[in-house]
């Protein structure tokens, strides 16, 4: 007696992709017993009967207990067209969706679907036009298939170099880590995804994440400004470059401790303003005066806050007076906590203005 091992059947839908039919009409309405509903695609790739992915919305979660509005059900789902890579946006009850076969995504159709996506992705993105890329990432992602990463020649082209981005398209290395990234944040997440293969599509990104493209860019922009990563864009691709002599940004545990040391230790300075060749004689009393004999010596600015009777951000303001209406230049550490008073050689902290000869 044999026993046969039955497959189970594929799937219909994958992650919220259905391959199904679809009719276009390019007319609101149809005619006869065509009649009943709308058609809202007035554009359509071609007349009469088609298969598309469509994408239908999760909905599936209930309405939690504390909230003020009913559940509502979602009412728009996206088409998407892979033969002319276009997407719309229609009411789950429009004619071109409404009451169509889905057929079952076997394997073998899956792959025939991505070749086709990415056969006419590369033809149109060649011709430099305007399509769904972003959504045609979003299905492919679902599906389980790489997202292709073609571009314009124009782009192909672009030379770049760790110091010089062209096109401002991207934002040069820094001269050393900032600090590390925290690799369960999301702008870790975002950063290992770039850094995988060393470049990385902003579309797939968009797709992994659930981000808008303004999103990721923001994400790759905090970490420059924040962590002294560069990053060049070119086309739909990103390149993150780390600063000299660093391997790996992540923050490990043990990394950001000796990364917290060095920078304590070395006490980088990144804010500041440097002594005028003359400077004015000090308030005879006041906070800014007692700001500036304070921090004549490299000290907190929390302490000095504390000893003056101010808040710390008041404590920066009078360091920025002192150089603006007296000539002083001063220092502030990375973190802005510690500051530093920048005075011409000679001056002592006893200097008062009364003693002044009127006369000299």
């Amino acid at each position: 007696m044999s026993t046969e091992v039955l497959e189970a059947p594929a799937p219909i839908e994958i992650n919220g992709v259905f391959y199904q039919n679809v009719y276009y009409m390019p007319m609101t309405k149809g005619m006869g017993a065509d009649s009943k509903g709308l058609y809202e695609i007035k554009d359509p790739p071609n007349t009469g009967w088609s298969r598309a992915l469509v994408i239908w919305p999760e909905d599936d979660a209930e309405a939690t207990a504390t909230s003020k509005r009913k559940k509502k059900a979602a009412k728009r789902v996206t088409v998407f067209c892979p033969y002319t890579i276009q997407a719309y946006q229609v009411r789950f009850t429009a004619r071109e969706v409404a009451d169509q076969t889905a057929h079952r995504l076997t394997p073998e159709l899956i792959d025939r679907l991505a070749a086709t996506i990415d056969r006419n992705w590369k033809m149109y993105a060649g011709f430099g036009f305007h399509r769904a890329y972003d959504v045609a990432a979003l299905v492919l992602t679902r599906l389980g298939k790489p997202v292709p990463n073609y571009m314009r020649p124009a782009d192909e082209n672009l030379e770049f170099t760790e110091t010089e981005v062209p096109n401002r398209k991207g934002k040069p290395v820094g001269e050393a880590l900032l600090r590390p990234v925290n690799s369960s944040s999301k702008r870790g997440q975002v950063c290992a995804f770039f850094m995988k293969d060393g470049s990385g599509s902003l579309r797939e990104a968009m797709a992994t994440f659930g981000m808008s493209r303004s999103g990721v860019l923001t994400h790759l922009h905090g970490l420059h400004k924040d962590h002294g990563l560069g990053y060049v864009l070119q086309g739909d691709m990103a390149t993150i470059m780390l600063p000299p002599g660093c391997t790996d940004p992540m923050d490990n545990g043990e990394q950001a401790k000796e990364h917290a040391k060095v920078v304590e230790k070395n006490a980088i300075k990144k804010a500041g303003k440097p002594c005028k060749p003359t400077v004015t004689a000090l308030p005879a009393k006041g906070k800014r005066r007692e700001v500036a004999l304070a921090l004549v010596e490299e000290g907190s600015i929390e302490e000095v806050a504390e000893k003056v009777g101010c808040t710390t951000n008041s404590v920066r303001s009078h360091l920025h007076d002192l150089h603006t209406k007296h000539g002083f230049g001063y220092e502030l550490s990375a973190d802005k906590s510690r500051g530093k008073l920048i005075t011409p050689e000679g001056w002592t902290p006893d200097y008062d203005p009364d003693d002044l000869d009127p006369l000299a």
